[in-house]
């Protein structure tokens, strides 16, 4: 079983470095980024239909609240360069089930930064973090089938193809398939190379 109470104080005062990044809670200074990147068709493409600014407001406001680690609920974790200030992309996780010990975990990271690996780097910390101090059991991700990048990710993040949701989600009124993927602490490459 999660203990919630114990993740929710972990990432309650994250601040997480890796060699060219820090993983840490939202500032107010990350909320012009977030509206940038939320009216972004390019980043926004295979995540969601682009938010009202009101929702996009709602978005900020849930950011800058205290996490509780109850099922259902979002954590987006702002990560900048280390050489700079300032957001770039965001890693959140959410509990998918307390019982069963599984957070699901997402990503964005600005289309200029694509294909430079500072996602992967991000989401590797995060995944460390969650399992070697967060008591997670499985971590789980999606990403609609047209989305390769995002599977790309996850397959190098070591995750496994648990499955195809088809005709799961919509985008722009049209039905997506999603996959599936699914990842155990005892998965992760970069913790057992030559594997």
């Amino acid at each position: 079983m999660l203990d919630r109470p114990h993740l929710a104080a972990l990432l309650d005062g994250i601040a997480l470095e890796t060699e060219r990044l820090r993983i840490r809670r939202f500032r107010p200074d990350d909320a012009p980024v977030i509206r940038r990147q939320e009216a972004d068709p390019a980043l926004m493409r295979f995540i969601c239909d682009l938010r009202s600014p009101a929702e996009v407001d709602a978005k900020i406001e849930a950011l800058q609240r205290t996490w509780g680690a109850a099922e259902g609920e979002w954590l987006g974790l702002p990560f900048e360069l280390r050489k700079a200030r300032g957001m770039i992309g965001m890693v959140g996780t959410r509990v998918v089930s307390e019982k069963y010990a599984t957070l699901e975990m997402g990503w964005t990271i600005e289309p200029a930064l694509w294909r430079r690996g500072l996602t992967g780097e991000a989401c590797r910390a995060l995944v460390d973090l969650l399992f070697d101090r967060g008591t997670a059991r499985k971590i789980i991700a999606y990403c609609v089938a047209e989305n390769v990048a995002s599977s790309r990710l996850m397959e190098h993040l070591g995750m496994k193809r648990e499955g195809c949701l088809r005709q799961h989600s919509t985008l722009g009124e049209v039905w997506h398939d999603e996959l599936v993927y699914g990842l155990f602490a005892a998965e992760r490459p970069w913790q057992h190379p030559g594997r």
